[in-house]
């Protein structure tokens, strides 16, 4: 069970920084630190043009995060990964939420 700090994602978190800055997702419940990637995806969003298709992907991916559906946000991921991965995502999402959403659909 992890514990949500909203100040700091790794306290407490199944997420670790590995070996050359390596993220490892330890087994939890459903494998998934949902407060976490709620907790990105919000402050994400409120980053990114509204009227880009990575404002339109974080949303659809946080109200999967906010349900827990394990299936529907690997689904959005995998249905929206060049907007996961594009230049403009990663400019405002943190590593750790880019790294933590790839790992779901590998």
């Amino acid at each position: 069970m992890s514990i949500h700090n909203k100040n700091s994602i790794l306290v407490s978190s199944p997420i670790i920084v590995g070996r050359d800055n390596s993220v490892i997702i330890q087994n939890t419940d459903d494998g998934i630190n949902w407060e976490m990637i709620q907790d990105e995806l919000i402050d994400v969003s409120g980053k990114l043009p509204k009227t880009s298709k990575e404002y339109v992907a974080s949303k659809k991916a946080l109200s999967y995060a906010m349900s827990k559906d394990k299936k529907g946000i690997m689904d959005c991921i995998k249905n929206n990964f060049a907007c996961f991965t594009s230049d403009i995502f990663k400019d405002v999402a943190s590593g750790m939420l880019v790294e933590a959403l790839k790992l779901l659909v590998l």
